[in-house]
């Protein structure tokens, strides 16, 4: 037909994908291509297992490509989607999505919870401010990297993810943890640098596999009752607040206590006694008994709303590294970033001593244990 009649023609087969369907190559880069569409035509490459749609100018993928079924590994890195495009919920079997250095604000929930079979999600540098509750679906996502966006909290959903491995929260706006944290039994890595925590979960305590830890750059005073069982190669905490190895004592030798909190307490030491006629009756009661069950993590002595908060100190000196250089933050492929040289020019003298966060039940214990220091009562 002639260009003047108007019509306009049809965009022509690009000669990578026509290569792709001559040799039935099972993989596709259009990366740096310019494209401000993604070609239609490769719907046709029903046989695909990677695509490189990487470096270009796409803000969305046409619905066609929901033919590509077999698609294992998607790069959609430096582009500008501002939302996961729909078509992504037809790739049931897609294993790895980048989409790192994008604009996305949001991730659709009924378009994430269809990639069931994701084991890496790279978010590096977009404006995400949230995590939508449908992540708990990726339930095979061993990488998870989410740095350089502008995460404020994260949905307790995230700690149903038993098989999460790798997880990269630096230079975000975090200023807290969910408390289920230390229910992603399998993490190994944790990047939290740059964020506002003021403190860490006790739960965290719980992730036994965790061998590389960073909180630089935080407002942490403490860290949680039992970190020194952490079995970690690498921690990092310089640039916060700990708190220094500095002797404060009590005179204080007895607190006033409600009735409420006398009762309890006094029950609470009758539970301990397995002959105790108590244990069965709050069997109909597991709300309160698990209430009752709380029991101060240092000196063992019973509590119920009312203890004494203060600082033990641990000495520290993992197998790993206290400081480091040339990695820091993610880049596209989940590499290394560009904190290293700033870490090593501030390097701070590391601190022997952690300030650990422990829990006592009264003056009198807090007094008996010379390991402790400063105290605030709650």
């Amino acid at each position: 037909m002639s260009s003047r009649s108007g019509h306009r023609h049809s965009p022509a087969c690009s000669p990578e994908v026509l290569l792709a369907l001559k040799s039935q190559s099972r993989s596709l880069s259009l990366n740096r291509k310019r494209l401000l569409e993604a070609p239609p035509e490769a719907s046709r490459l029903t046989f695909l297992a990677r695509l490189d749609l990487s470096c270009n100018q796409l803000r969305d993928l046409p619905l066609v490509l929901e033919s590509l079924e077999l698609l294992q590994h998607l790069n959609l890195s430096a582009n500008q989607f501002s939302d996961l495009p729909l078509v992504l919920a037809s790739f049931s079997r897609l294993q790895y999505l980048n989409l790192f250095n994008n604009r996305l604000c949001r991730l659709e929930p009924a378009v994430l919870g269809c990639l069931t079979s994701l084991r890496t999600l790279n978010l590096n540098s977009n404006s995400l401010a949230s995590l939508p509750a449908e992540i708990c679906r990726l339930q095979r996502l061993t990488t998870l990297a989410a740095n350089r966006n502008q995460l404020t909290s994260l949905p307790v959903e995230l700690c149903a993810l038993e098989h999460l491995q790798v997880l990269h929260l630096a230079y975000n706006q975090l200023t807290a943890l969910p408390l289920e944290f230390g229910c992603l039994a399998s993490l190994r890595v944790l990047q939290l640098q740059r964020n506002c925590l003021t403190e860490l979960p006790e739960s965290a305590a719980r992730l036994h596999h965790l061998e590389y830890l960073d909180v630089a750059c935080n407002q942490l005073q403490l860290l949680p009752a039992r970190f020194g069982e952490l079995n970690l190669r690498e921690f990092y905490y310089e640039r916060n607040p700990l708190i220094r190895r500095d002797p404060v004592h009590s005179t204080q030798e007895q607190e006033a206590l409600g009735l409420k909190e006398l009762c309890a307490r006094a029950v609470m030491q009758e539970l301990r006694s397995r002959a105790s006629p108590l244990r069965d009756q709050l069997k109909a009661y597991p709300q309160l008994r698990e209430q009752l069950a709380v029991a101060a993590r240092v000196c063992g002595g019973a509590f119920l709303n009312t203890w004494l908060e203060c600082v033990r100190f641990e000495p520290f000196s993992p197998s790993g590294r206290m400081s480091k250089a040339g990695e820091d933050v993610d880049d596209g492929e989940l590499g290394g970033g560009d904190d290293g040289e700033q870490r090593q020019q501030q390097q701070q003298q590391p601190i022997r001593w952690l300030p650990i966060r422990a829990l006592v039940c009264s003056y009198k214990c807090f007094n008996a244990q010379s390991e402790f220091y400063g105290l605030a009562f709650l």
